[in-house]
């Protein structure tokens, strides 16, 4: 069975505790554990980024990490984001393999080299092997080694990016705490209205201050930068929520419902 390739960012914002350090969102991830699972058992594949939430969001912001190398202080906080990327992503494996996903996790860290925290080399050879013996690659938004600064965060949606480039899956999924990508914040503004499709050249157009992209680790403007180069690349990309019941699988499936269909028209 020839199996369609499907590239899915697991929000930190949805699979943790954003506001307690270093707490996993046991309940989402069990939920989307077991829409990957039944979507693996009708013949789709997957490449999974999760983010870092309050893992490695918080431990890199206490620290300043994404300052780069500055002295010793600092090698703590790069060891210091590690070990909590780390931490998450056991969580994250430990749920997913446990409800019946074949998931080897693969370590940014040590597959990629940034300058100035854009990724300059990327060792894929592991990712491909991967997929081709049938497992489900699992990366991280990860504090990586960096020709510049020493050392740097590449965000999760880059990474994504990346392999969206170079594997070319049938769609790429952000999933996320909220359904999908608002005109204006909906957290503050209960009027806020949903976008369920939107063209590219209006998602450029969209004042970042206003609107809402979900787990805002690497910043609004970057977010929308990865989202519409990989439109760009003719990947079609939905945004949505991880909390919603089975809404992952509507992403993936292309069926109705409250997310953000981004399209290149």
């Amino acid at each position: 069975m020839k199996r369609k390739l499907v590239a899915i960012k697991l929000g930190g914002s949805a699979i943790t505790i954003k506001d307690k350090p270093c707490t996993p969102n046991e309940k989402v991830l069990s939920s989307v554990a077991e829409q990957l699972v039944e979507l693996w058992e009708e013949g789709w594949k997957f490449i999974l980024v999760h983010g870092g939430g309050s893992y490695g969001h918080w431990t890199a912001t206490r620290y300043s990490v994404n300052e780069g190398y500055k002295g010793l202080q600092s090698i703590k906080g790069y060891l210091a984001t590690r070990k909590a990327m780390l931490l998450l992503d056991e969580v994250v494996s430990k749920i997913l393999v446990e409800t019946g996903l074949p998931v080897t996790p693969l370590h940014p860290s040590c597959l990629i080299i940034a300058r100035n925290g854009v990724i300059e080399k990327f060792f894929l050879e592991p990712v491909k092997t991967a997929l081709v013996k049938g497992f489900v690659p699992l990366l991280q938004g990860d504090v990586v080694l960096d020709l510049d600064k020493g050392f740097s965060i590449v965000s999760g949606d880059q990474i994504i990016y990346f392999l969206a480039e170079k594997f070319k899956p049938s769609k790429v999924v952000f999933g996320t705490d909220v359904k999908g990508i608002y005109d204006k914040n909906p957290k503050l503004y209960p009027d806020a209205k949903l976008f369920r499709k939107i063209p590219l050249k209006l998602l450029k157009a969209l004042d970042t201050s206003k609107i809402m992209v979900p787990d805002v680790t690497g910043g609004l403007k970057e977010k929308i930068n990865y989202v519409s180069k990989i439109v760009c690349k003719g990947i079609p990309v939905c945004v949505g929520s991880l909390i919603e019941p089975r809404n992952l699988i509507r992403m993936v499936k292309g069926e109705e419902g409250d997310y953000t269909l981004i399209l290149g028209w």
